[in-house]
């Protein structure tokens, strides 16, 4: 499946591998004159050393009307909760003109998971179709100098932090197959 925002493009296929995993494999298009930056470095937490722990593998698994969505962009905080620090993905610069490709390792059944609230359970899975959601943001010129390098598990990254989460374009795309979900 493939979707369009502004000047970025996403295709993305979801592959059953067996019982316990499916691979999400997507590709991002930048056809604009700008670089884009994609908020697809997710973290769960921060060491002691102050490293952001990345992992590759690593989404926001949301259910919504009906639909699993799979999603690497800043998550959205539940109504009446209150943090002192949003959790905002590291990023991945798309060059004018570039592409960036990525495969995703899913365990199966999915769970539902957002770093602002504890997962549902590991309970009445049923089957629902998969979208695919990234956010990301188109940069101007001086915008790289606006990031931040920081500490990551798997070598220094980019971050911008704080960012507007209304200031976060998405890419939608899907559905691209069915998997099971726990309900919780």
């Amino acid at each position: 499946m493939a979707s369009a925002q502004h000047q970025a493009t996403l295709q993305a296929e979801l592959r059953t591998r067996d019982a316990g995993a499916a691979t999400l494999a997507y590709t991002v298009r930048n056809a604009g004159a700008s670089e884009i930056f994609l908020f697809n470095r997710m973290y769960a937490g921060v060491d002691a050393a102050g490293r952001y722990l990345l992992d590759p593998d690593l989404c926001l698994i949301e259910l919504r009307d009906g639909a699993a969505v799979v999603a690497m962009k800043i998550p959205e905080l539940p109504p009446r909760t209150f943090v002192e620090v949003r959790n905002v993905p590291c990023v991945t610069v798309v060059a004018a003109g570039g592409t960036f490709s990525q495969s995703i390792e899913l365990r199966v059944p999915l769970l539902p998971w957002t770093p602002y609230a504890p997962s549902p359970g590991r309970a009445n899975a049923v089957t629902l179709p998969v979208l695919f959601e990234l956010g990301f943001f188109v940069g101007v010129e001086g915008t790289r100098a606006l990031a931040k390098m920081v500490p990551t598990s798997a070598g220094d990254a980019l971050r911008f932090a704080p960012f507007p989460i209304d200031s976060q374009l998405l890419l939608r795309t899907g559905p691209l197959g069915n998997l099971p979900v726990f309900k919780g």
